[in-house]
């Protein structure tokens, strides 16, 4: 490979056009964007470079999808809120079997239900960044990602007087730009190990079959308390009527998540606390 190959891949990654994308890179993909005729030139590389390049220090930060720890211990997430259709009966779920959760609040869902979000703070709970609008990341370039990550950040600092520590994109792609920002801003990034797996609605037996069986300790779940980009449809429009209905599934299977949890020997706790269980 020349240097010039080298600079491309580096120039694509740090822009999101190679980055991980649901928590995998493709090398196919990346040797097709080198043998691109395509491919950026290395002015343009260099220009790109200037965009993404900040003055703070980035210092060691990561990506995790689960935790490698002995403890009795998981983290459940929640995306996408807080909404008052979904994020009061979680937390109720929650406190009555006596679990913490983190959750990635949207910036726009937050400015709208400041309330909802103090709750979630003042119950014990997490809150992390997911954007603010739910974007996928993937096709914005390096300012808009910025925007997005930096603005839910502000967010949620000036809101709940706290900083966010943990990022997760939507959808779970993750360009390079998007961890770039991330880690300038202080925060690991989460994936996760476990989800709903079922792209149907499904019934909450359905969902909460699929969600026990990949429960282990130092698993990250993840759940929904609210439908992300439907929150930008019009009202009665099918994909959100169909966000919604999952997102209720996914709540009324919630109790029985959290029997199942305790009865396999297991606690939620947050992604913080789950990290330093490990020691890590």
């Amino acid at each position: 490979m020349t240097d010039r190959d080298r600079r491309r891949l580096l120039g694509l990654a740090g822009t999101g056009v190679a980055g991980v994308a649901a928590g995998a890179i493709g090398a196919t993909a990346v040797g097709a964007a080198v043998a691109d005729e395509g491919a950026p030139t290395d002015a343009e590389l260099e220009a790109r470079q200037a965009t993404w390049t900040g003055d703070r220090p980035l210092g060691v930060r990561r990506v995790w999808w689960s935790v490698p720890t002995e403890q009795p211990l998981l983290a459940l997430t929640f995306d996408d809120g807080p909404d008052p259709l979904f994020t009061p009966r979680i937390l109720d779920a929650l406190a009555s079997a006596g679990a913490r959760a983190t959750f990635f609040v949207m910036g726009t869902m937050l400015e709208r239900h400041p309330e909802l979000g103090r709750r979630i703070v003042d119950e014990g709970h997490e809150v992390g960044n997911h954007t603010w609008s739910h974007e996928n990341l993937t096709f914005l370039d390096a300012e808009a990602i910025r925007d997005q990550i930096e603005r839910a950040h502000r967010a949620i600092t000036d809101t709940l007087g706290v900083a966010p520590v943990w990022f997760r994109p939507p959808r779970g792609a993750l360009p390079g730009a998007a961890l770039r920002v991330a880690s300038e801003l202080g925060c690991d990034t989460a994936v996760w190990s476990v989800s709903r797996t079922i792209s149907q609605v499904g019934t909450p037996p359905e969902v909460l079959e699929r969600l026990v069986d990949g429960l282990e300790p130092g698993a990250i779940v993840d759940l929904h308390d609210s439908i992300g980009r439907g929150n930008f449809m019009p009202p009665f429009s099918g994909l959100r009527d169909e966000l919604a209905a999952k997102r209720e599934v996914e709540v009324v299977a919630l109790p029985e998540l959290l029997a199942a949890i305790a009865g396999m020997g297991l606690s939620s706790v947050t992604l913080s606390e789950l990290v330093r269980s490990a020691g890590t």
